[in-house]
């Protein structure tokens, strides 16, 4: 049977193509703790809390997505730019502003030399 055939094949593609996109997204997942309090990301304001943070690469941008379950808190851009060395650990990068104010303008991943630095950076 010829349709059986085909099952079985289009079986081995999907997972194939799980095999092969699934450990892309799981690095593409982490959870950070965002300072005591509300933070700003490129004009959005992210409370104090835990966050799944994932990102979309579009090389050299990214799409960085903060998530608290399924609800999705804010939705920044950024740029992959070199470092010269690799980071042991994640990190959120802050900037302190005149009125005390933070804003997020760099996320750190473990095992990268690379940081995602947000678009309000100027």
């Amino acid at each position: 049977m010829k349709t059986n055939g085909h099952v079985k094949h289009l079986a081995r593609v999907l997972a194939l193509f799980l095999f092969v996109s699934l450990p892309a997204f799981a690095d593409s997942l982490h959870t950070f703790h965002t300072a005591d309090s509300v933070v700003t990301a490129d004009g959005t304001k992210i409370p104090a809390g835990v966050y799944d943070v994932t990102y979309k690469s579009h090389s050299p941008t990214a799409t960085v997505t903060f998530k608290q379950g399924r609800r999705v808190v804010a939705t920044v851009g950024g740029k992959w730019v070199d470092r010269d060395i690799k980071y042991d650990n994640d990190a959120l990068v802050y900037d302190t502003n005149p009125d005390g104010t933070r804003t997020l303008i760099e996320i750190r991943f473990a095992g990268k030399k690379q940081a995602l630095v947000l678009d309000n950076v100027r």
